[in-house]
């Protein structure tokens, strides 16, 4: 496995991950065919434009044959949290190949970034009702609130993890 900087090249492989991660995950949380309905083409066109931007940042594990199986993005906190200056917005890994530290490995990248940066703590968003919320627990992230989130025309329930400076998991 590699963890790099990702490019605009990368927009399919993203796109792909972001969408099969998803299927996986948020099934019977989420609407089926809100999830059946997602597409490859616009979550494409969707990672071009999210890796063009300038305040933010993607890192992508790829496997032996170069081929993206998790990645994780990140920039600026948007809410405007007074602690947290940092967000991790999302962070996926194909499911045949979590449970062997790619996602931790990812979270790492992220937050060493965040720290040489001088940026300050980190927070991320996560389904209260999925399953992976406990991995964010498992790396010291510590429970800060709940908000409700509208996705796909469902009301769903977030829950925020954060990490104060210098993060640490």
């Amino acid at each position: 496995m590699l963890i790099r900087n990702a490019t605009i090249e990368d927009a399919a492989g993203i796109a792909r991950v972001a969408i099969d991660t998803w299927r996986t995950a948020y099934r019977g949380l989420m609407d089926d065919e809100y999830l059946d309905n997602t597409s490859y083409e616009r979550s494409e066109q969707g990672w071009q434009r999210g890796l063009a931007e300038k305040n933010c940042f993607t890192f992508v594990a790829t496997d032996d044959d170069g081929r993206i199986i998790g990645f994780a993005h990140a920039g600026p906190e948007r809410d405007g949290d007074p602690t947290y200056k940092c967000e991790l917005y999302a962070l996926y890994v194909l499911q045949e190949y979590q449970g062997r530290g790619i996602g931790k490995a990812l979270f790492d990248k992220v937050a060493e970034r965040f720290t040489s940066d001088g940026t300050g703590g980190m927070i991320i968003w996560v389904l209260t009702e999925n399953k992976s919320r406990m991995f964010y627990e498992h790396i010291n992230g510590r429970f800060i609130r709940r908000k409700t989130l509208t996705i796909g025309g469902r009301e769903l329930e977030a829950s925020a993890y954060g990490w104060d400076t210098p993060i640490e998991s």
